[in-house]
Order: C-alpha cells, then structure tokens, then sequence
C-alpha cells in the first residue's frame, strides 16, 4: 500500500523475514507456514501513537471479529499478526533480569486474552515478545 509510512513498511518486513526465518525456519509453530500466505495471514501494524492504551481492548476485538469473518471465507487457519512499534511495550532487558523487563506487553496480552474469552469465543492470542 503506497500510503504506508516507511516505518510500517520496515515493520511488515521485518516481521516476515521474522517469520520465515525463524517460526517457519525453526518450525517453531506447526500451523505457520499453511498460514503464512493471503488470505490466510494478515499483518497489522499498530504504529507509535495510533492507539491509546484505553483503545487497545477494542481494537484486538475488532481484529478477532475479523479474524472470525476471515475464517469463514478460507480453508484452512487463518491468522492475524499484530505488530506494535511503540517501545513502550518493552522493557529494558539490559538492566532488568526480572519477568516485568517486557514493559507493559504481558499486562496488554492479559488484557487482550479476558477480553477475547468474553467477546470473541473461539479466538485464541498467542504472545510473542
């Protein structure tokens, strides 16, 4: 898409290199590679500044619900990526050893995980950090 910044286009990259060298490399995810080609993935890029924390319960949501409409419409798995760029959802591992050293991304998982058991059965998120 020609609107992208040059920030999610580095992004989306980055994350299918990542998937392909590693998860589907590793083979790491046995579901990955029959998932890895439109329609059945999808990549989205939640850039610095696009969401509020207060929006972020909606927005994972909205994405299951698509995810659900998708699932309906393909063969197969169907799976959603959501890529978020802000730093804030990380931690500083060089100076912290503890569990917490991932920012506020296990907080956000928590979150995005109760919501999606109450308004998107069937959906399942799956962390990666």
């Amino acid at each position: 898409d020609i609107s992208q910044s040059p920030d999610t286009v580095s992004a989306l990259l980055a994350t299918e290199r990542w998937l392909d060298e590693w998860v589907i490399g590793l083979q790491l995810c046995p579901w990955a590679a029959a998932s890895r080609k439109s329609p059945h993935m999808r990549i989205v890029v939640v850039e610095e500044g696009d969401e509020a924390p207060e929006t972020h319960e909606e927005m994972l949501c909205e994405e299951a619900a698509e995810l659900q409409r998708r699932a309906l419409q393909v063969d197969g798995f169907v799976t959603t990526l959501l890529v978020f760029t802000d730093d804030s959802f990380l931690g500083s591992p060089a100076t912290d050893t503890s569990p917490a050293s991932c920012g506020t991304f296990p907080a956000l998982w928590r979150m995005g995980s109760e919501a999606l058991q109450e308004r998107e059965p069937g959906v399942d998120l799956l962390a990666f950090h």
